[in-house]
């Protein structure tokens, strides 16, 4: 009996950026999984979902900017910028130069996060109200 679907892996990046009640800015709120196929949506009862993205946008094609990869496409989504430039190229990665090696689940090494400014941080950087979940190192909780 299937129960609905199984993910190994979920990224849920959300950063709720608001001004003051007067200035009327809609909240941003950006849902990304890893491992979720387009046809899940129909797939499976996923009312909830279905009812966030009817009160807002669903996109419904993107084009990878790294591979297969898909960390680094995710990071791109927070800070705008190709994977060459941000310098996340994996979910696991090694650096020759300096004898490191990165993992997404535990690395907070300024060493790799330099190269961009992801959304979150840019909200702070403006002072504007910020809310996440599970979006990027743990240094930038």
């Amino acid at each position: 009996m299937r129960k609905g679907c199984c993910l190994k892996y979920l990224w849920a990046s959300c950063a709720a950026v608001s001004a003051a009640e007067e200035d009327a800015v809609p909240p941003l709120l950006l849902v990304s999984f890893d491992g979720f196929r387009a046809d899940y949506l129909n797939r499976f009862p996923m009312q909830n979902l279905k009812h966030l993205y009817s009160e807002g946008v669903l996109v419904e094609e993107l084009t990878n900017v790294f591979i297969t990869k898909t960390f680094p496409n995710h990071y791109s989504l927070v800070t705008g910028l190709f994977a060459e430039s941000h310098g996340i190229l994996a979910s696991n990665m090694y650096d020759p130069v300096t004898h490191k090696h990165f993992n997404i689940r535990n690395d907070s090494d300024p060493l790799w996060w330099s190269e961009a400014e992801p959304l979150w941080l840019t909200a702070l950087r403006l002072r504007l109200q910020d809310r996440r979940l599970l979006c990027g190192p743990a240094r930038t909780f």
